[in-house]
């Protein structure tokens, strides 16, 4: 008889639930998109994994597909540990992803781009992008020792997904390219105000992806 998204934290911890399970439902012309506010709140505030579930247009013969954001924290292993506690179809595909943030933000100003037309500056750029690709290589080989010791094995089967960007941008798309049924992100508690602003990737996605989202908090005991 509680409000719908404190009655359901009261109802999960009367029962000791290892997980909250709740649909998505926005309100108006985003509403396959936008999550409903009792969802949001629950995701936000529940000390328990929560599994917030959009409509698929997948057949069943489709295999399942998760995509893991991983940002190599105990957040991620947290996420991790609870995907291990579950039972999956024989042919559940999945890939994790991590984005690495681009240093440069917004446009190349003029006096800078005269400038890296000079021999010395060009030398410079060509020593930045081998250094940042091999920041990319030493993070692929990350995700892999992340897949092999603590995600289940499906993770395995294919190469990890290494993109830079704006991180939630950039996971986003590769939920669209995936056709990812299955989102699956680790969070850090944040203080009220944190929660307030919205602004973490855990939060973005839960608002914006097209998928279902499985939310793990880092102080959760799953």
């Amino acid at each position: 008889e509680n409000k719908p998204a404190h009655g359901l934290l009261v109802a999960a911890d009367e029962q000791h639930a290892d997980m909250i399970v709740v649909g998505a439902r926005g309100i108006g012309p985003l509403e396959s998109v936008l999550v409903g506010s009792v969802s949001r709140a629950v995701a936000q505030h529940a000390p328990i994994p929560v599994l917030v579930v959009r409509s698929s247009v997948a057949s069943n013969l489709d295999p399942l597909r998760l995509l893991m954001a991983c940002d190599g924290t105990d957040a991620s292993r947290l996420a991790g540990h609870v995907l291990n506690q579950l039972h999956w179809p024989e042919t559940t595909e999945g890939r994790i992803v991590t984005v690495l943030e681009s240093r440069i933000v917004g446009q190349v100003p003029a006096w800078l781009e005269e400038q890296a037309r000079e021999s010395d500056t060009d030398l410079m750029a060509k020593a930045w992008a081998e250094e940042h690709d091999e920041q990319r290589r030493a993070q692929r080989e990350t995700l892999r020792e992340f897949c092999r010791d603590n995600l289940p094995g499906f993770f395995q089967q294919q190469q990890p997904i290494v993109r830079d960007g704006h991180p939630a941008e950039q996971i986003l798309k590769v939920i669209s390219e995936e056709k990812a049924n299955v989102a699956v992100c680790g969070a850090r508690s944040h203080t009220l105000w944190h929660q307030l602003l919205m602004g973490s990737t855990s939060q973005h996605l839960l608002s914006h992806a097209p998928c279902s989202v499985l939310l793990v908090r880092q102080h959760e005991k799953p």
